[in-house]
């Protein structure tokens, strides 16, 4: 029989069986479709060698006037504006005291203060300054710095440092400085269950109302940043008092009229200067209640993100809107023309329309609900959503989007941590996807990407906690860890930051002949492989399996496994069966020659195999 081609359907589909889905590919982990062809990922590297504190949830990309550049990090911990590769912590301080000998040693590295009502909780962070000499062999720079403190009771708390104390000691170090940061927050969703914990019939009722989790939100206001936990204050990072400075609660700061006190997000309006605050403490009277109503929009005056009174005078468009459908506000996000806003049960266009009332709601949709604050994303000139059960696209009107690996995400995923979910966009190959737990974790462990201009599906296995495309920075920008952290820069090279890339393939579906009547039999291929990596072709090996069972019920065995570079011609193999499947892998695989494995890259062509009948039994 002479050689046959064999090219297969772009994307993973896992919505059928393996046999019926002949002609496509049916699994794969970190591999994407370019031009219809599967190609392995792009490669990270580390962005910079120094760490974080804390799981971070968010990353925001701006530049000054001047051109230099900033990501603003929010963990679970701190707050931290990363630039030339430097964490600067700029989270913000609920308090400052100063206390004449508050020091106790006691022949240990433990130190304790006495500072009366000092508020904190174990984990909390305190910067302690002022103390001018060493105490017991202590020295002062294990003293004036930022610590983490471990409570004993309302007013002492204890420190550790390095050096062993060389005696016990109370009552001394002298004048001290405490500035205490706001509370560290959870890393993990805690649940409010039952009746009244979400709107019955609304969709959302029996998953339980996520709480206590630390979920940063953050946006540029000019130079300067706005940031915001959700349930939190409002903060402002302001550029020009430099990377040494914190952020400041916006009703602390000069010209503050009835700014929230707490809000669940907050959007810079780019197009007209407002500042959009989602889920806020209401206007009562001339205050602020301080308890957030979820379904409150609070808008700031224009070009002020701290003049939110509402005045009728002609001189403020600050405005404050109720929605009227849900019980919750879950999220918005800003795209070209308006900002869409999602409650546990609809979909609302806020549009900025000017005059003294400048923005009004439109509701665009009953049902589609979102997964979590950070459930969507714009790819092109289009909104992309993850719903509980359902992908979603919004390009003036909403569509369901058809999707060959549904079963496979929704199936498997841990509801009780979605608000850890978030999208993310590669614009470089036309891609928008969701980072998510599975159903067996408590932490991302998954992807699932969309390319909306193949329209096909990809899925994988990768832990991140935040994403940030491509903007200021030439590559995209990625977080992962969780009591410390890194951010990688994404799309660099082939490789896991220097190693091996491990656990890469793509595998089709079943394959026959006269659907099964008779055995195939495989004795040759002639592989088809473009090599993409940056070490260059030469070096490069990948393996190519050809798996084969009797039955669609029956387990694939591999009957053939061939190395295979760019020199590789044709390869003699031998396999048997029913059916048959092909498999393209490229990892950290011990048994090779790990150098052979670094910098690999690939793209797979057309595959040709010498297939012939072998009998019926």
């Amino acid at each position: 029989m002479p050689l046959a081609k064999f090219n297969f359907r772009p994307g993973i589909n896992k919505e059928t069986t393996d046999y019926t889905d002949e002609g496509g590919w049916t699994d794969g982990n970190l591999v994407r479709f370019q031009s219809g062809l599967p190609q392995k990922i792009g490669g990270w590297e580390k962005y910079s060698d120094n760490t974080f504190v804390g799981s971070c949830r968010t990353l925001f990309e701006w530049s000054d006037f001047d051109g230099n550049q900033y990501l603003g990090v929010g963990t679970n911990r701190k707050f931290y504006v990363l630039n030339d590769g430097i964490y600067y912590d700029i989270t913000p301080l609920r308090a400052t005291q100063t206390v004449n000998n508050p020091m106790t040693t006691n022949g240990t590295t433990s130190v304790r203060f006495t500072v009366t009502s000092h508020g904190c909780a174990t984990g909390d962070f305190v910067t302690i300054s002022g103390l001018g000499a060493p105490v017991n062999g202590i020295p002062i720079a294990e003293i004036n710095k930022n610590h983490t403190v471990a409570v004993v009771d309302a007013d002492n708390f204890d420190i550790t440092v390095d050096t062993t104390a060389s005696g016990s000691t109370s009552n001394t170090g002298g004048s001290l400085t405490f500035k205490f940061e706001i509370p560290t927050g959870e890393d993990q969703q805690s649940l409010l269950g039952g009746w009244g914990a979400s709107s019955w019939n609304s969709g959302s009722w029996g998953y339980g109302t996520p709480t206590e989790f630390r979920l940063w939100n953050q946006d540029n206001y000019g130079e300067d940043l706005i940031i915001n936990y959700r349930g939190g204050a409002i903060y402002k990072w302001d550029e020009s008092g430099g990377t040494a400075s914190r952020a400041t609660n916006i009703t602390a700061d000069a010209g503050a009229n009835l700014a929230p006190t707490k809000a669940n997000q907050v959007i810079v309006s780019e197009r007209d200067g407002h500042v959009i605050a989602l889920g806020v403490d209401p206007i009562s009277g001339a205050s602020r209640t301080g308890t957030i109503d979820p379904m409150i929009i609070a808008i700031s005056n224009q070009d002020s993100a701290v003049d939110w009174e509402i005045r009728t005078d002609g001189t403020s468009t600050a405005d404050q809107i109720e929605l009227n459908l849900g019980s919750e506000i879950i999220g918005g996000l800003q795209t070209r023309q308006e900002i869409l806003v999602w409650t546990d049960i609809a979909l609302f266009s806020l549009r900025f329309v000017g005059g003294p009332l400048p923005f009004t709601t439109s509701l665009l949709a009953r049902g589609p609900s979102i997964l979590g604050p950070n459930a969507a994303v714009n790819g092109a000139d289009a909104t992309f959503w993850m719903d509980k059960s359902n992908f979603y696209v919004y390009t003036g009107s909403i569509q369901a989007l058809p999707c060959t690996v549904k079963e496979y995400v929704f199936g498997d995923l841990n509801y009780d941590e979605r608000y850890k979910i978030f999208g993310f966009s590669n614009q470089t190959f036309d891609e928008v996807g969701w980072f998510y737990p599975s159903a067996g974790s408590a932490e991302i462990d998954r992807y699932v990407t969309y390319n909306y201009v193949q329209q096909t599906w990809s899925i994988g296995k990768l832990e991140r906690t935040a994403w940030i495309d491509y903007g200021i920075y030439q590559k995209p920008r990625a977080a992962k860890g969780s009591s410390t952290g890194y951010v990688y820069a994404h799309e660099t090279g082939y490789d896991d930051d220097g190693s091996p890339m491990d656990g890469v393939f793509v595998q089709s579906g079943d394959i026959d002949l006269q659907d099964g009547e008779q055995f195939a039999f495989v004795s040759r291929v002639i592989p088809d492989f473009k090599f993409i990596g940056v070490d260059g072709a030469g070096a490069q090996t990948v393996d190519l399996l050809v798996r084969m069972r009797d039955a669609p019920g029956g387990n694939l065995v591999t009957d053939a496994n061939v190395a295979v570079d760019s020199e590789t011609q044709v390869k003699n193999i031998r396999g048997r069966g029913r059916q048959f499947a092909l498999k393209v892998s490229s990892h950290n695989d011990s048994s090779q020659n790990t150098a052979n494995r670094l910098g690999v890259g690939w793209r797979l062509g057309s595959t040709r195999l010498d297939v012939k009948p072998d009998g019926r039994q």
